[in-house]
């Protein structure tokens, strides 16, 4: 860092064209100090020396915090490391020292308080033998401080060092300031360092000795933080001061300059409501406290607060972007601006109509972003695929709409009704604009309308929305000639007033006016024939009138593209109307041609380059080319398609099982883990498509069973999908009309998983008659996952008899069969005996899970059973070692790429945190959890750590948002039904 230093000075001052001389002379340095400087040779120079020469050369303080804080974080490693700013800790190389009874670890947690300053025999005595007599308390320090210098001495044997030192009645822990965290501290915040110099603070000093919690060393180190608090916050960012001052106005509530400055942070944040309540909290605290009320620098921070305009919420913004070369249809844009701008006593609801590829997505979302200022709540879009396979359900719909407000995916309601009333609730008095593309019919529609009048509706669909009560029609005609040939040159890459132009009226008369035709055909023209060629070749293919789509002209340019095409690309478009799914990939097409994903992927790009697809991440279709693509595999050999299809759904079937695989793999493998899921989540959208296609086709049911319990991975342990639920239920019904018993057995049990994120009771019903299925065909792994999961779904509901029973079932079914199920049984049981206050118990069960986890090289399971021996630890107030169980949990966790698996970790650390008065850091453990668990829609999670979110903000300070947090948890657990709410309901109040 100094070299950089150096060169930093000596750039600088050559641009300002001074010489070394000149600098030190304006510095008021020799000239030598400089030239050592800037050649790198003084090993550490002076703050005060450079911030003299930063000074100079027109560098700030800010320049050389930065500077120094980057020394700081290269500072070459010691062996040793003395930590005070928080649970007092004692390292050698990173390992933990153990110094011996809590009584010796005092003795040094006192010297490491006053680091290279002699502590007085006496002084020792008072602090820790305060029960003893003087002269007896005074001879017991000697022989303690012997102990500690031998376990010291012990840990660092490699390295010859006496640590602690004596003059005789006199001792000193002898450090180097890079060996301890509070002379780091105090550098740090000597060189104007404050960020760094703050983060070396994870607690309260010495949390964890509280012998020494009344010491006046104690008491000035929580003085210097303050006071590093206080001037960080006048030169940092409300949002990176707030943490500090949250900690800092907690520790301190009379101090009224750290409140005024958390309150003023709390604004800069956009918490304008809860600065305000904050501000009448202190008042209230003041006056109980001291009688008095607010000085005058809480004053001003409140009227500051009351002044500064409110920080606006956050809004959807979720229309797709705009056409770039959107073209004509002047009457109407204007007739449905003016119609959304329409003020009445309902909502509008303006309805775009027209046959396929006329082009109604383009002209709603080239209205929706001119009048969407209008609308400044809020833009939502939702496409319904009305024209597919599976198109949304309200339910859906409605629940995705609700999330672009900010409803968390776990809070949103059950049922379709109340998901409505939801969403007209949240819409009321707002002016939002609602893009409901792709309707299949008004019964899809119906439930998404809003209530309120100040918002508005725009409905795309190939059908007439009449039965929807004050709808307005826009039915879309053709293009005008004049437009149709603008578009037709542009997508040909033609100049409107050329000689090749002559030829676009006559094919735009034959593409019918319809924009999707116009823009295939002009791709055409510009990949081969010319916009004549196309013409004369279009021409001829309408007069043979052979199709039968509902526009004949855009059937016959669909047509003229595929004969256009080669044989291999124009067989995989009509093959690649046997799927339903919305995306496809080379390797989807692969197994569609039985050839290789090279010459699959020269297929796509060959029917990209015509329009006959679309290009992007993953390839799509128009939904009208999809459906010329589904008429037009008839024409292929029967035995070609069904041969082409059973390939697909194998290639499905493999890929899931492969990736499943990868899930449940140990060691090295896991690295796999993130691919899986990859995976998954670009297949997502064509899952249930192909599943139901695969089930509904006798020839593929059995293989559509097996694929669904191939995907249950994905689907349950990394989100929840109703779609994926009602899958799962044909699926089971295929599987007993094959009389496939086993995976009968196994998709109840899959269906019981999706069950235990809203309903538990329904979630046993069908654990039980998996168990029953299992039983009946001696399938154990089937029968020992039930008893596991039916034991932990009453585990949940507080039912700790039962769950004890059936653990004790699965562990005997498992017993020399499946060592997982029985390592996962330990694991669970050590939950039990814990809530039970069994805690050697809980430690024996815990340790037990670990130790087969180990044996079977199980990492997953490994996570889960650190986790339960560190909430044990935690149970019985043993939290340095519950924090060191758990934070190897999340290391370990980390490796195994699953984020929910980790989050479980993250809120067991963030408990400990918590119980260990470590209020920031649990903070950010459990949001970063919570954010996973709503993401993923898991209730039961995020309820428990929304509850540990919310005290956390209360032992912070944040009473308002520790309020929120709770309430949100109270209403996910009372849904569920489970004995913590009533926790979470006495932490309320």
């Amino acid at each position: 860092m100094d070299t950089t230093v150096g060169d930093l000075i000596s750039a600088r001052r050559r641009t300002a064209g001074i010489t070394q001389k000149q600098l030190a002379e304006r510095a008021g340095l020799s000239v030598g100090a400089v030239r050592d400087i800037e050649q790198g040779r003084t090993a550490r120079p002076r703050p005060e020396a450079l911030r003299k020469l930063f000074a100079v050369v027109g560098l700030s303080d800010q320049d050389l915090a930065r500077q120094l804080a980057e020394r700081e974080s290269r500072t070459p490693a010691t062996p040793w490391r003395f930590q005070v700013l928080g649970p007092f800790r004692v390292t050698f190389n990173g390992v933990p020292v153990d110094v011996g009874p809590p009584r010796q670890r005092a003795v040094l947690g006192l010297l490491a308080l006053s680091p290279n300053a002699f502590v007085h025999r006496d002084a020792i005595a008072d602090a820790l033998w305060a029960d003893q007599p003087a002269e007896a308390a005074r001879r017991l320090v000697p022989g303690a401080v012997s102990r500690l210098r031998r376990a010291l001495a012990e840990a660092g044997r490699r390295v010859k060092r006496e640590l602690v030192v004596s003059d005789g009645s006199r001792y000193q822990l002898a450090v180097h300031v890079d060996e301890h965290d509070l002379l780091r501290f105090r550098r740090l915040v000597a060189t104007a360092a404050l960020e760094p110099a703050l983060r070396l603070f994870t607690g309260e000093p010495l949390a964890d000795l509280a012998d020494l919690h009344n010491l006046p060393e104690l008491t000035a180190i929580r003085i210097e933080r303050t006071a590093a608090v206080l001037a960080y916050a006048d030169v940092a960012d409300a949002a990176d001061a707030l943490p500090h001052l949250r900690v800092a106005a907690v520790a301190e509530p009379l101090h009224t300059d750290v409140q005024a400055k958390f309150l003023l942070a709390l604004a800069g944040t956009g918490q304008t409501a809860a600065a305000v309540r904050h501000f009448e909290a202190v008042r209230q605290h003041l006056a109980d406290e001291l009688g008095v009320e607010p000085d005058e620098a809480l004053l001003a921070a409140r009227q500051q607060i009351l002044g500064r305009p409110t920080v606006a919420a956050p809004v959807p913004a979720q229309l797709p972007a705009d056409t770039a070369d959107f073209t004509g249809r002047r009457p109407d844009i204007e007739r449905l601006r003016a119609a959304l701008g329409a003020q009445g006593p309902a909502p509008v609801v303006c309805a775009i109509t027209g046959t396929g590829g006329i082009g109604k997505t383009a002209l709603a979302l080239h209205v929706a972003h001119q009048v969407r200022s209008t609308f400044p709540d809020g833009q939502l879009y939702v496409d319904l695929r009305g024209a597919s396979a599976v198109p949304a359900l309200p339910g859906e719909a409605l629940g995705e709409m609700l999330r672009g407000f900010g409803v968390d995916r776990t809070d949103l309601p059950d049922t379709e009704a109340e998901r409505a009333a939801r969403y007209r609730s949240l819409l009321a008095d707002r002016r939002v604009l609602v893009v409901l593309d792709n309707a299949r019919d008004p019964a899809q529609v119906r439930p998404l309308l809003p209530g309120s009048s100040s918002c508005a509706v725009l409905i795309t669909s190939r059908h007439r929305m009449t039965i929807l009560a004050g709808t307005r029609l826009f039915p879309l005609e053709p293009l005008g000639d004049g437009d149709a040939v603008h578009l037709l040159c542009r997508a040909a890459g033609v100049a409107t007033g050329s000689a090749e132009a002559t030829s676009a009226g006559a094919l735009a008369r034959l593409c019918g006016g319809l924009p999707l035709a116009l823009r295939v055909a002009g791709a055409q023209a510009a990949e081969r024939d010319g916009l004549a060629g196309v013409a004369t070749r279009l021409a001829d293919r309408l007069d043979l009138a052979e199709l039968a789509l509902d526009d004949l002209s855009v059937a016959a340019t669909f047509g003229l593209s595929l004969e256009q095409a080669d044989d291999r690309s124009a067989l995989l478009f009509r093959l690649l109307g046997l799927l339903d799914g919305p995306t496809f990939d080379d390797d989807v097409a692969a197994a569609l041609l039985d050839t290789d994903r090279s010459d699959a992927a020269a297929a796509l790009e060959r029917l990209a380059r015509v329009h006959l697809i679309e290009p992007g991440d993953r390839y799509r279709m128009h939904d009208l080319l999809r459906a010329y693509a589904a008429e037009r595999v008839a024409d292929v050999d029967a035995q070609v398609r069904a041969d082409a299809f059973h390939r697909v759904v194998q290639w499905y079937v493999t890929m899931a099982q492969q990736a499943h695989a990868r899930t449940e793999r140990t060691g090295a493998a896991l690295a796999d883990m993130a691919d899986a899921v990859a995976w998954g989540n670009a297949e997502r959208d064509n899952l249930v498509p192909i599943v139901r296609q695969a089930l509904s086709t006798p020839d593929t049911s059995a293989m559509g069973v097996s694929l669904a319990r191939a995907l249950q991975w994905m689907f349950v342990e990394h989100s929840y999908d109703e779609q994926w639920e009602r899958s799962l239920e044909l699926a089971r019904r295929s599987a007993h009309q094959l009389g496939d018993v086993a995976a009968e057995a196994y998709l109840a049990t899959a269906l019981a998983d999706c069950a235990g994120y809203h309903d538990l009771r329904r979630a046993i019903e069908l654990y039980r008659e998996a168990l029953e299925l299992g039983r009946a065909v001696a399938d154990r792994t089937v029968v020992t996952t039930a008893l596991i999961n039916l034991g932990g779904t009453h585990h949940r509901l507080g039912e700790l008899a039962e769950a004890t029973e059936l653990y004790e079932q699965a562990r005997i079914e498992a017993q020399g069969f499946r060592p997982r199920a029985e390592g996962y049984v330990l694991a669970n049981l050590a939950a039990i005996h814990r809530k039970l206050g069994r805690t050697d118990h809980a430690v024996e069960s815990a340790r037990g899970a670990i130790a087969v986890a180990r044996e079977i090289g199980d990492l997953r399971l490994e996570v889960s059973a650190l986790d339960d021996l560190a909430d044990t630890y935690r149970a019985a107030n043993d939290l340095d070692a519950a924090r060191a169980a758990a934070e190897a949990s999340v290391d370990l966790a980390r490796t195994v790429h699953d984020t929910g698996l980790e989050a479980k970790s993250r809120t067991g650390l963030g408990a400990i945190l918590l119980a260990q008065k470590d209020t920031a850091a649990a903070l950010d453990a459990l949001t970063e959890a919570a954010s996973v668990f709503e993401a993923n829609g898991v209730r039961q999670e995020l309820g428990s750590t929304l509850r540990l979110l919310g005290e956390a903000h209360l032992a912070a300070g944040d009473r308002t948002a520790g309020v929120r947090c709770l309430t949100q948890a109270l209403a996910l657990l009372e849904r569920l039904g489970v004995p913590e709410a009533a926790e979470v309901r006495a932490l309320l109040g």
